[in-house]
């Protein structure tokens, strides 16, 4: 039991009880029957506490993504590599990594095309033959870029010369193919093209007919890369490509129809045709610039969207 004046535990300084109400006791002890005094209690100070601050940040609303399509990001990102603009591979990696959430495939086919335009800008032309060391099988086709024809019909000096690469070319390739391109170009004679006519004289000097492959419907460059893929579909086991044509044009022919080969590839699990190699003939004529090739390479897509984007006279003139 205990002992003591339950009335202590809340007398004030002058002996008067604080804050009971009533029937207190009555409800806190009925049925007790041993309680004699209330023990003695030590004596306490009560301790504050103060709660520990809270900062209120301000709210921000979140940043909308930026509302920008597949050709937007596609047609900055070819502007600013046709200007060279500081900082570029760091802002292509970036546009990349948005077009991939928007079109995966997309962004596949345009990292592979710029990757492979930046390792053509540094790759060596091949003067009089291909290199060696290249497939010596029929996995190889030898490309040769056709070239204006006179009016009436007959080949330029230049086409002749770039048909001589070719054919010290197919001698040291012997089971290549050879892919003549070229449409009708000759102003006064709509029944001859180039590639029917870089045909005969690569037969007339010894190539198997069997080996050629003759593609006569393109009229520029750009339609020499989009009916060389149409053509090359037709030949399953070639795998492996060599550009012939001009020194100062191998560039431009190379990256366009690389490109054609991987746009017009529709899929990420279909390795595309690769461009490997090249072979020139010398002919005094300033290069190709990267803008004319960028350009070039925008109009093989046949979006009328990014088409549109194409025409705009400021396409690679430097941002404001």
């Amino acid at each position: 039991a205990c002992s003591g004046n339950v009335m202590s535990l809340r007398l004030d300084d002058n002996g008067r009880v604080q804050g009971l109400t009533n029937n207190c006791f009555w409800y806190m002890f009925n049925g007790c029957a041993g309680l004699i005094t209330a023990p003695e209690l030590p004596e306490t100070t009560p301790v504050q506490h103060t709660p520990e601050p809270v900062e209120i940040k301000p709210y921000v609303s979140p940043t909308p993504e930026i509302s920008v399509s597949p050709n937007e990001i596609i047609y900055g990102m070819l502007a600013r590599y046709a200007r060279g603009d500081d900082g570029e591979e760091t802002l292509r990696a970036e546009d990349l990594e948005l077009l991939q959430r928007k079109d995966s495939l997309s962004a596949y086919q345009w990292e592979s095309i710029l990757a492979f335009f930046d390792a053509a800008r540094e790759t060596e032309i091949h003067y009089g033959v291909l290199p060696d060391g290249l497939n010596d099988t029929d996995a190889l086709c030898i490309v040769v870029m056709g070239y204006q024809l006179n009016k009436y019909g007959s080949m330029q000096p230049e086409l002749t010369q770039r048909l001589e690469v070719a054919l010290e070319s197919a001698k040291k390739y012997p089971n290549a193919y050879l892919l003549c391109s070229g449409g009708g170009t000759a102003e006064k004679n709509s029944k001859v093209t180039e590639a029917d006519v870089m045909s005969e004289w690569l037969v007339g000097k010894g190539v198997e007919p069997d080996r050629i492959i003759v593609e006569n419907k393109s009229r520029s460059t750009i339609e020499n890369a989009k009916y060389i893929f149409r053509k090359l579909r037709q030949y399953p086991q070639i795998r492996e490509i060599a550009i012939v044509s001009s020194g100062y044009h191998i560039l431009r022919a190379s990256v366009l129809v690389q490109a054609s080969l991987i746009l017009y590839t529709k899929s990420i699990d279909e390795a595309p045709v690769r461009v490997v190699s090249n072979a020139a003939c010398r002919i005094d004529k300033e290069d190709v610039s990267n803008a004319r090739i960028v350009k070039s390479i925008l109009q093989l897509t046949d979006d009328e969207e990014l088409l549109s984007l194409v025409r705009n006279e400021d396409f690679i003139s430097k941002p404001s």
